[in-house]
């Protein structure tokens, strides 16, 4: 709450609230002209200024100077007429007109005079007028008093006073002379003069109405507050609707702490006064009326109606002061300072000013500029208590506790040497209550609070400081008293409802935490302050993100709020975002270097994450603040473990179980330590040391499980990680290890099932999702492997671990983005590591990154200078680029490596072809070939080194080794000059390059090659061919089908691909077309077991299947041994469910050909269809010890055990199977299935 000065409330407002005119008088004169008519109109506007009615009165003085313009009298009366009216301009040309028409008339001079005074604030002129009127009149003495009101005005104080003592010289009872020397001597501080001359002035004129004004506010200045305030009542008694005497006596009031009898005052004022009151005086009320409220602590009342007066006075200094004191009441601290600041630009020596300035700089985070303004005052006033108080403020929220400490002691002293009040002190010693709060010393805080709260028991402030102490002290029970006791007094507290929330939180009674905060709640639910309090109570409800939200809002507002970052750190460890909670935990260390929990946290978390050195450096800050700090004493030990630094971490635990012999967390500890070390045995028998003297602590259990573990010994260490989870069945780690046994002893599902419960209590236990993941790889479930591992953050310790299945992962999927990032990040952890070097730079490759791609193979050529892969790899990428002879150096290189010959050979005789040496071309070849002589690569590229060269004949035998193995083609000399055409050697060339691409996976380059070599042979079947596979293998099908469309429409002979586009329809489910498409193939091969296998099914699928059994009769007819077309004519016939001792015979018969998973699954279900229900368990049991996660199989097998009335193995396995496939084909029948077990129970064994 911002501070009151009353005397500066009031010190500058004498001018503004006395509302003294100084020069006035009316004089009114009966004289005038003998004409009747003139006179007549005349006595009538004398009487409607007697009946105040001035405009009546304005139309018969005009008159009766249109009667006689010479009429000087009836100008000055018209002057007096407009001023009632407040039309000065006007009141000014009339008297003006009078003293023109009568020099002698020395009112109207009088009256002009003032005009210039006052109205045009023109010195100059209004001085020469009574100097005038001086030499007419040396005796007049409201001309001394204007004149010495000039005087004043022009700082000459002592002329100023010399014509004022002169004017009361002459009229010793002139009100104006008295009230305006009185007010001279008062503003220079000469405040005995000034009260005898008010004295004096009352003792002679005891009932005038301004005396009595001037002396009320004489007092009222000078602190003399009985006598104002009974002069000020006695003015009303005279005249009930006097402004200046109502303002006065209200101010009064003011003083005295007494607002609402101010605001009392002026609705009697307010009442009496029907009639709209002048601007002037409407403000000035507003004034007091805002500044009662201020004084009540009623901001919200008091702020509109100091608003309007510090906008229309804009100059008033006690105006802007007091706007800033309800800005800063209602927390708008800029505001505030704006207005404070331009306070202080209209008086600069206004001291309270400063210090709310101070006050308001130290709430808007501005310390700095808090110090600054606090110097200023100090400047000036070298004891202002105040001022060194708030420099204790300063100091504290800058963390600075023993300098703000000596801060506070002296503000005591010095509020004790200058005598300030009482409420001064005490808030000075709440403020070292405070401090002793913050610096976690509860005893010396209820030291001062305890008297203080004694001395003045119904002072809540001095309550909720001992609530927070007795909080401190773990009294919890004691602080909810205390809190419900000032909540009895005022349940509007807003710390009161506050803590108590957070008390109740803490002792877990979250809905009475919710139900004491909802008034706070409703009132502004965007405070900081209660939206903390509500994130406590959603953590302690388990609403871990609604909590996560408020807190992120209440950090940005105010970065400094430390128990909202702290608690928005706990949040993101409980969710397991552990670089949002370091960040945090940081965060609160930059404003409290010292904060033991966030040390320890801190210490915890880099232990986790293997970063052993910063956890040392934590756990040894945190210690230094806690030397007995059993938590942190176990971090750094272990800590110490981990770096094998064993000496110091034994050291550190004999210390202190030298002071706590019988601490179970000192022996917890020591088995950490041999854990470390592999002294099993002795892990075990300290954990059960500890375990006596604390029975009920899960990490004891958890520890001897690992132990056991160590040991090999699963049974026992199983025991205990079940034993952990009796005592807390939200212990994570436990579920981890009971889930790793799981799966060390083959039981994967049991695994899973642990693991998603440790997932299901911490959804980002990377440990956990690690397992998870490395289970889906080998259940080949790689989409879900996938995106376990990618679920661990770098900062993991898990991390690293996910790099080697990920990088096989990606290379299956092809995924080259991924694959690249994650071997950049892998080359973090191991950048020596060659292998995923090499990854890396292919996948550069593969993505068609040339430049990347490059400089990667490159920096493997310095770094393994005889890794073969690496030369070849950057030979090809130059000879991509057309550098023809960079690429034979690389390839050179590679060629005299033991393990890169041939293919080092190969891309070199491709280079040669480039650079138009196609002997060499051939030689490299060649001596391929003589080597291995069925390496079809070395005669597809040796083919097209002759195609260079134009020897058809000698490509034409080189390429029908390949075409009669890949494609069942006869090549012929004169074939081969049709399709390479006039271009034959540039396009052979990048045939060749295209191939040697396509062999490593670079598909784009391949594409690239193959386009350019058509670009000049637009016709060769061949290119067509190759780019079709390339589309292909890039899942383009649309692409693949036009480019082998095209193929067969050049050259029909190519029987095969008829059987390639057969697959392309059938992979586009264009089921019609492939059937087409194989009966085509057919035609020319029908012998081909195979295609008629893929018939029957592309039958199948369509429901036909007698074309199906047809056509799998077909195959077993042509080849009588094809295990595939008997496994898929007993599958036919037993899903039929016809034929069933055929279809026994067919599989029997597959099985004695393979005993593939399969082929034993199709026998399975035979049985299964023909009711022999053990036979089926038996083969399916059998497919399963091939491929356990096979979903089908395991479903056949569950059917198998439902048929057998084996509810708890039927149940195992349609559950293995709804996980392997949740929205498979068989999983509405399982769902069903596992239903009717569940509403049947009763009858199954």
């Amino acid at each position: 709450m911002p501070r009151l000065s009353r005397a500066g409330t009031v010190r500058s407002f004498i001018w503004l609230c006395c509302g003294i005119v100084l020069l006035s008088g009316v004089l009114s004169g009966c004289e005038g002209s003998p004409e009747q008519r003139k006179l007549k109109y005349y006595q009538k506007g004398l009487e409607a200024l007697k009946k105040d009615d001035a405009q009546a009165a304005i139309l018969e003085f005009k008159n009766a100077i249109e009667a006689d313009p010479s009429y000087a009298e009836a100008y000055y009366q018209l002057g007096l007429a407009y001023t009632k009216v407040r039309e000065f301009d006007k009141a000014f040309i009339a008297f003006d007109n009078a003293a023109a028409r009568d020099p002698k008339n020395v009112d109207a001079r009088l009256e002009v005079a003032n005009y210039y005074l006052f109205r045009q604030q023109d010195l100059t002129k209004a001085q020469q007028e009574l100097e005038k009127i001086l030499r007419d009149f040396p005796d007049n003495a409201k001309a001394y008093t204007a004149l010495g009101s000039i005087f004043y005005a022009q700082q000459k104080s002592d002329d100023a006073i010399t014509a004022l003592k002169k004017a009361l010289e002459i009229a010793p009872g002139s009100v104006e002379a008295t009230i305006a020397l009185g007010q001279i001597y008062l503003l220079q501080g000469k405040n005995r003069e000034a009260q005898q001359v008010f004295v004096d002035a009352l003792n002679r004129q005891p009932e005038q109405l301004n005396v009595m004004l001037a002396a009320a506010t004489f007092y009222l200045n000078t602190g003399q507050i009985d006598s104002a305030k009974t002069l000020y009542e006695h003015a009303l008694k005279q005249d009930a609707k006097n402004a200046t005497a109502a303002m006065g006596l209200a101010e009064a009031y003011l003083s005295k702490n007494d607002p609402k009898m101010a605001r009392s005052v002026i609705e009697q004022f307010q009442a009496a006064n029907t009639e709209t009151l002048p601007a002037e005086v409407d403000l000035r009320i507003r004034f007091i009326i805002g500044r009662a409220y201020l004084f009540e602590g009623n901001f919200q009342e008091a702020m509109p109606y100091l608003q309007i007066v510090s906008e229309r006075l804009p100059n008033l200094m006690m105006a802007q002061y007091s706007y800033g004191l309800a800005q800063a009441g209602l927390g708008k601290f800029e505001l505030a300072i704006a207005a404070y600041q331009q306070a202080l630009r209209l008086d600069s020596n206004h001291i309270p000013s400063y210090i709310n300035l101070a006050i308001a700089q130290l709430k808007n985070d501005d310390a700095e500029g808090a110090q600054k303004t606090v110097e200023q005052v100090l400047s000036r006033d070298p004891k202002n208590a105040e001022a060194v108080d708030l420099q204790g403020l300063i100091l504290m929220q800058q963390n600075q506790y023993e300098a703000a400490l000596t801060q506070f002691t002296k503000a005591a002293q010095l509020a004790q040497e200058t005598n300030l009040a009482e409420s001064f002190l005490r808030q000075v010693q709440l403020h070292q209550a405070t401090l002793f709060l913050k610096m976690r010393q509860p005893d010396d805080a209820l030291a001062i609070l305890r008297p203080l709260a004694e001395a003045n028991p119904s002072q809540i402030e001095i309550q909720l400081n001992i609530g927070k102490a007795l909080t401190l002290q773990g009294h919890v029970q004691d602080a909810i008293a205390t809190y419900q006791r000032v909540l009895g007094v005022d349940p509007t507290s807003r710390v009161a409802l506050l803590e108590l929330s957070l008390l109740y939180v803490s002792t877990q009674q979250l809905a009475q935490a919710r139900k004491t905060l909802e008034p706070l709640a409703q009132k502004n639910g965007r405070d900081n302050d209660v939206l903390y309090v509500s994130a406590r109570i959603d953590v302690g409800e388990g609403k871990l993100n609604e909590a996560k939200e408020k807190l992120q809002q209440v950090t940005q507002e105010n970065p400094t709020f430390v128990e909202a970052r702290y608690a928005l750190a706990e949040v993101y460890k409980a969710l397991q975002d552990e670089d949002g909670a370091i960040k945090e935990y940081e965060g609160v260390l930059n404003i409290l270097p010292n904060h033991l929990p966030t040390l320890t946290q801190l210490a915890y978390i880099k232990m986790q994450r293997g970063i052993y050195d910063e956890a040392i450096l934590y756990a040894n800050r945190a210690l230094r603040i806690a030397p007995d700090n059993m938590d942190v004493i176990g971090i750094l030990s272990s800590a110490y473990a981990q770096t094998k630094q064993f000496e110091k971490a034994i050291q550190l635990l004999d210390t202190v179980k030298s002071r706590y012999p019988d601490s179970p967390k000192v022996y917890m500890s020591q088995a950490v330590i041999y854990l470390s070390q592999k002294d099993f045995d002795k892990a075990i028998a300290l954990s059960l040391e500890a375990i006596k003297r604390d029975s009920s602590s899960p990490s004891l259990y958890e520890i001897i499980g690992r132990a056991y573990l160590g040991k090999n010994d699963l049974m026992r260490a199983k025991e205990y990680f079940q034993k952990a989870l009796a005592f807390d069945p939200k212990f994570v780690n436990a579920y981890i290890k009971l889930g790793q046994i799981e799966s060390a002893q083959g039981e994967l599902f049991g695994a899973m099932r642990y693991f998603r419960q440790a997932l299901e209590i911490a959804p980002n236990a990377a440990e956990a999702i690690l397992e998870l993941g490395r289970i889906y790889q080998r259940q080949q479930r790689d989409d879900e492997a996938i995106a376990m591992f990618e679920k661990i953050p770098e900062s993991s310790i898990f991390f690293q671990f996910t790099l080697e299945p990920l990088l096989g992962l990606y290379l299956r999927q092809a995924n080259h983005n991924k694959l690249i990032s994650l071997a950049s990040s892998y080359l973090k952890f191991d950048d020596k590591n060659i292998q995923v070097r090499l990854i890396l730079a292919d996948a550069y490759a593969r993505r068609g990154d040339m430049e990347n791609a490059a400089n990667s193979f490159r920096e493997i050529t310095v770094a393994a200078a005889e890794n073969s892969q690496a030369w070849i790899a950057l030979g090809i990428l130059y000879l991509i680029q057309n550098r023809v002879d960079l690429a034979i150096t690389q390839f050179d290189h590679a060629a005299a490596l033991p393990d890169g010959k041939i293919e080092a050979l190969l891309a070199r005789a491709i280079a040669h072809q480039f650079s138009q040496n196609y002997q060499s071309a051939i030689r490299d070849a060649q001596e391929v070939l003589g080597s291995a002589p069925d390496n079809l690569l070395a005669r597809f590229i040796l083919g097209n080194v002759y195609v260079s060269q134009k020897s058809f004949s000698d490509a034409a035998e080189q390429f029908q080794h390949v075409t009669e193995s890949m494609l069942e083609f006869t090549v012929k000399e004169q074939m081969l000059r049709s399709f390479y055409g006039d271009q034959a050697a540039v396009s052979a060339q990048y045939y060749n390059l295209g191939v040697l691409c396509a062999s490593k996976q670079w598909l784009k380059f391949a594409l690239d090659a193959y386009t350019t070599a058509l670009w000049r042979t637009e016709n060769n079947p061949f290119l067509l061919y190759a780019i079709g596979n390339i589309y292909k293998r890039q899942d383009k099908y649309q692409q693949a089908l036009q480019a082998f469309e095209k193929v067969k429409a050049i050259e029909p002979s190519l029987i095969y691909v008829d059987r390639v586009l057969a697959e392309l329809y059938q992979q586009q489910q264009q089921v019609e077309k492939a059937i087409d498409m194989y009966r085509e193939y057919l035609r020319y091969r029908p012998d081909d077991t195979s295609v008629y296998v893929f018939l029957g099914m592309l039958y199948e699928s369509k429901g036909k299947s007698a074309d199906a059994i047809a056509a799998y009769r077909e195959a077993i007819r042509i080849q009588p041994n094809s295990a595939l077309a008997l496994n898929q004519l007993a599958w036919t016939y037993a899903e039929q469910k016809t034929s069933l001792d055929e279809a026994l015979q067919f599989a029997q018969q597959a099985v004695s050909l393979s005993k593939s998973a399969g082929i034993l699954d199709t026998l399975g279900w035979v049985y299964y269809q023909r009711g022999e229900y053990v036979r089926a368990i038996e083969q399916f049991q059998l497919a399963l010890q091939q491929i356990p996660f096979q979903p089908t199989i395991n479903y056949h097998l569950g059917l198998a055990f439902y048929q057998m009335r084996d509810a708890d193995n039927a149940r195992k396995f349609f559950e293995r199977a709804q996980e392997l496939s949740p929205n498979g084909e068989h999983a509405d029948d399982i769902r069903r299935l596992l239903a009717d077990m569940k509403t049947n129970a009763g009858s199954w064994r």
